[in-house]
């Protein structure tokens, strides 16, 4: 492609997949995903604190009784959890999540 045509196509197709590629790349950053999955995590098992009070009145002693019914599996390698607190925001992060803070995790 030794024309000018030819350049002309090729220059703009060229510069369009360097952007295209940049633009895909710049958004797969590993932190931010492993943070915004902290705070989804954090979202859910809020909620199913919030259930349970809702259901038995009180919040559980241990995020354990979460997987009976609100969970599918026991967040309690991931979260640690005050139960003397008797708030939601007693929970904080820790195992796969223990570089994060609870405010990084969308908790305020």
């Amino acid at each position: 492609m030794k024309t000018p045509i030819g350049r002309l196509i090729v220059g703009p197709l060229l510069c369009g997949l360097v952007l295209s590629s940049c633009l895909v790349l710049s958004g797969c950053s590993p932190s931010v995903d492993k943070a915004q999955a902290c705070r989804t995590e954090r979202e859910t098992v809020e909620t199913a604190l919030q259930a349970y009070k809702a259901d038995k009145g009180v919040y559980p002693d241990s995020l354990t009784p979460l997987a009976e019914v609100w969970l599918k599996s026991d967040p309690s390698a991931n979260w640690t959890y005050k139960a003397k607190s008797a708030e939601v925001s007693g929970i904080s992060p820790t195992g796969k999540y223990k570089q994060f803070s609870f405010a990084d995790c969308g908790g305020s």
